[in-house]
């Protein structure tokens, strides 16, 4: 029971973490597509 409850908790912050990663992912690219137009200018 109690490892049960330690995997599901840790599924959870593994969930989180990917979530997280996904929209910092998406922050990253869109600042890469900023930095890509003003490079494009020059």
């Amino acid at each position: 029971m109690n490892a049960q409850l330690i995997r599901e908790g840790s599924n959870i912050q593994f969930a989180l973490q990917m979530k997280n990663q996904k929209e910092y992912d998406a922050h990253q690219l869109k600042l890469n597509k900023k930095k890509a137009k003003k490079k494009k200018k020059k």
